[in-house]
């Protein structure tokens, strides 16, 4: 409800009133895919439950929250604190939320043993797309190939027939089509089960589910550190995808450079100091730029990334370098790394490419780093 004033002497006209009924968000709330055992709860401004999921829309019921939430962990999204709740040790997670001028919660509540399971069989599932990915991609592939090699073999004994070469042709192409985008469709659902398993990493790192040992905390950090390397190579093949679809956005805005290269410098110095490397910038003042920020910094961050991991600690130097030469900005990434032999260096925009093939090569990587770099740049 909000009152309403005469602009001219501020008397109250009336009161301007809107009503929803709770079953209705009860209904779509109760809809909602929730995890084993898991339900919502709004929680209003006076500290009651409003509305509770495991209830029906006809079963509203308004009553006091019964426990305080104290021990809360601050995040970015959402808090986090733990409880036991009907004698089960269960984990909520709640975020505020206005209403007019009060605030409202909504929170997630599932016992921590059921919390736990989950992340184990999202790794599960994860590791089980990722063998269908590949044997659809190489059972795909295998077709691919032997469509093609009927097709060559057809236009060989085919010359003459211009018309229904002109119609295979246009057939094997809708194919390739069908098949990028089914692998774009599969690779983004491959990125899905990640972020819970590393929200649940991140719990357990803060101890909800108990005090760890030094084994069960690296165990931890092992799960954690290889599913982000799983997340930035599946971020690196939809990239790919994307500028091969030719679907990738791109945002354009004028941006400082001056600005762009301070927080470049905000990121790198003082990590890479730590490591015994130099990383200095150099560009000229008053400088805008017409461009995709994030895009043209994720190029940054790929050939700077390269340069770590090419240079010495303790006697590494990289060097970001701007020159303007009349309308037109010259950007360069120097390290004093072990560099690139020239015959090698034509194949590295190629994707998957990897200089070192052999097996014992000290730095890994997927070889989509330069290709996604050198297509954000040219779109």
């Amino acid at each position: 409800a909000t009152p309403i004033y005469n602009n001219v002497d501020q008397t109250l006209n009336g009161i301007f009133v809107g009503a929803l009924n709770l079953g209705t968000i009860q209904r779509s709330i109760s809809h909602m895919s929730l995890g084993q055992n898991e339900y919502l709860l709004i929680v209003d401004h006076n500290n009651n439950i409003v509305i509770d999921s495991r209830k029906s829309e006809s079963n509203i019921e308004i009553k006091r929250l019964t426990f305080d939430l104290s021990n809360q962990q601050q995040g970015k999204q959402v808090n986090i604190a733990t409880k036991t709740i009907e004698e089960k040790d269960s984990i909520i997670a709640f975020k505020t939320m206005p209403i007019g001028t009060h605030e409202w919660s909504i929170m997630s509540i599932q016992p921590q043993h059921d919390a736990f399971v989950s992340s184990d069989a999202l790794r599960n599932e994860a590791v089980g797309i990722i063998i269908t990915i590949v044997a659809i991609t190489s059972i795909s592939g295998f077709f691919m190939i032997k469509k093609i090699n009927i097709n060559i073999n057809l236009s060989d004994k085919l010359k003459h027939n211009n018309s229904e070469l002109e119609i295979k042709t246009a057939q094997l192409k809708q194919t390739n089509i069908q098949k990028d985008e089914f692998s774009a469709m599969v690779t983004h659902e491959l990125k899905t089960p990640l972020m819970p398993i590393l929200w649940h990493c991140g719990l357990l790192k803060k101890e909800m589910a108990g005090e760890l040992n030094a084994e069960q905390l690296e165990s931890i950090e092992s799960i954690e550190k290889n599913t982000k390397q799983l997340e930035s190579l599946i971020s690196d093949i939809m990239d790919a995808r994307k500028l091969d679809l030719n679907k990738m956005k791109f945002n354009l805005e004028t941006i400082s450079l001056e600005e762009f290269f301070n927080s470049i410098e905000e990121d790198y110095k003082n990590r890479l100091a730590n490591m015994g490397i130099l990383f200095t910038t150099k560009y000229p003042p008053g400088i805008t730029m017409h461009t995709d920020k994030t895009r043209l910094r994720q190029v940054f961050d790929n050939l700077i990334g390269n340069s770590i991991k090419f240079v010495s600690q303790n006697t590494g130097i990289i060097e970001v370098v701007a020159e303007r030469k009349e309308n037109k900005l010259t950007i360069s990434i120097k390290d004093n790394g072990q560099g690139i032999p020239p015959e090698k260096q034509k194949e590295l925009f190629q994707k998957f490419y990897q200089v070192d093939t052999s097996e014992r090569r000290k730095t890994g990587g997927t070889g989509l780093g330069l290709a996604i770099s050198k297509g954000i740049v040219e779109k």
